[in-house]
This record gives C-alpha cells, structure tokens and sequence, in this order.
C-alpha cells in the first residue's frame, strides 16, 4: 500500500493558522478593520494575519532581519497572484454592462474564491519561510499555554511588519487595535484546539 506524503499545506501548522485567519476574520467588526488596513496603509492582510497567527502556536517573534526573508516569497506571490486576481474581480465590479450583471457576479465570486484560495497560499508561504527562518518544525501545531506572551510576540510581528512595509501609523491605527483584540479573543481557551 503506498502512503501519501501530506503537501505542505495539508501540515497541521498552514492549516492551524488559516483557521485562525478565518476564526479572527469573522469576528465582528474584523473585515472591515482589515480592509481599512489594507487601503489606509497597504497592509497585505493574509501575511499580518500569519504573521500574528504564528505565536499562539509557541513561534517566536521575528526579528527585523528575519522579517524581510520570510516576506520576500510572500511578496512576490502578492505582486504576481494576489493583486492581478483582486484587480479582475474589481473590474467585473465596475464595467460590467448591465445585459451581462448576473454573468458577471457569478464569475466574480468564483474570481473571489480563487483570490482567497490565492491568499492560503500565501499564508503557506509565510509558514513555510517563517519556520525555516527560526528553524522549527512545519507539522506541529500545538496552541501555546503562555498566552500573553503569545500575543506580545503577535503584536511584535505586526509592529516589525508594519516597519518593513513604512506603515508604522498602523499600528496606531484603531483598525489594528480591533485586529490585536480580535487575535485575544481567538486564543480563548479551546478556541484555537
């Protein structure tokens, strides 16, 4: 009998942290924080989610060095992927005639679906690089019992992320308190199991 050998998104750690993406995302008020990080100062949502995701799990914070090595797959599959896929889906938005409106909902939700897909993707990057950068392990993905330190090291991430991107007002902004709060909530025993 031949055993398959999981992809690397299949690894308990990708998955455990788009879980906690999506766990924080759909909290209320959470969309349009990120968003509003987004377009006030450029923030690549799917990376600072990972990028915060990382230390529920026992991941230590990053240190500057490191957070421009394990950004730069992230950032390319952005230019290359993330943004050509968000830009046809606004351009369905916006020109599409009103004989085809259905027709061009319908093909951008499936546009959207692919955007997202693209964005685990990403995230799967992050880890990838984020783990070989501080040298541990891919397959374990154990929330981690020291929380407070867990989220320091979470808004540690963000703030350094912030930096290498120039947006420092972010983490000022009230966008990014609700997120750090969010990312609190989400580590509520049990939550993250």
């Amino acid at each position: 009998m031949r055993h398959s050998t999981p992809t690397i998104e299949q690894q308990p750690l990708a998955k455990a942290i788009w879980q906690v993406s999506l766990a924080v995302y759909s909290q209320p008020g959470i969309k349009a924080a990120c968003l509003a990080l987004q377009s006030d100062y450029r923030v690549r949502v799917s990376v600072l989610l990972a990028l915060m995701g990382l230390p529920l799990f026992g991941h230590r914070a990053l240190l500057m060095a490191e957070m421009a090595d394990v950004l730069t797959r992230a950032n390319a599959w952005q230019t290359a992927v993330i943004e050509p896929l968000r830009g046809v889906r606004n351009q369905l938005k916006a020109a599409a005639p009103v004989e085809i409106d259905a027709g061009a909902q319908a093909l951008r939700s499936q546009v959207l679906g692919n955007e997202i897909e693209a964005e685990r993707q990403q995230q799967v990057l992050v880890v990838i690089d984020y783990c070989r950068v501080i040298h541990t392990a891919l397959d374990e993905a154990e929330p981690t019992a020291n929380v407070a330190n867990a989220l320091a090291d979470s808004g540690l991430n963000a703030s350094r992320y912030f930096d290498s991107i120039n947006a420092l007002a972010a983490a000022q902004s009230q966008a990014y308190a609700q997120l750090l709060e969010a990312f609190g909530q989400a580590h509520t025993p049990g939550r993250l199991a």
